[in-house]
């Protein structure tokens, strides 16, 4: 057996014959200790106040009917279109994800545009899904 002892418990584990024998290990078991479990108290739970109102919801911005791919698309239907930089200033979203909204529009059956100008790149579309 294998035990490690503090000055309140004793932790523990006894090899049976199989674990003997695979460990090679020769003779008779040695007597052991008397163990038993160490039980520890447990904290006491606290629980809510009952007589509290439930907190305020917290304060949303206010959406944009469609949400920001309505607005995505209305910029594009422009007949000046919309550069990467406008859709990302006008969503706040990072360039991957406007470059995304521009992916998912063509999967839906927009048929988008692109123009490369000296400022940059300005999407269209030039056929609604």
């Amino acid at each position: 057996m294998s035990y490690r002892a503090d000055d309140e418990n004793m932790f523990g584990a006894i090899i049976n014959d199989a674990g003997r024998e695979t460990a090679e290990i020769s003779g008779a078991a040695p007597d052991h200790p008397v163990m038993s479990c160490a039980h520890r108290e447990r904290k006491p739970v606290k629980k809510p106040a009952t007589n509290t109102a439930p907190p305020p919801p917290a304060p949303t911005d206010a959406k944009v009917p469609g949400g920001k791919q309505v607005k995505v698309i209305q910029m594009l239907s422009r007949k000046s279109g919309a550069s990467l930089d406008q859709i990302i200033e006008a969503t706040g979203w990072q360039a991957h994800s406007a470059r995304a909204v521009l992916s998912g529009l063509r999967k839906k059956g927009y048929d988008i545009d692109r123009t490369t100008t000296p400022k940059g790149s300005v999407y269209r579309i030039t056929k609604a899904g």
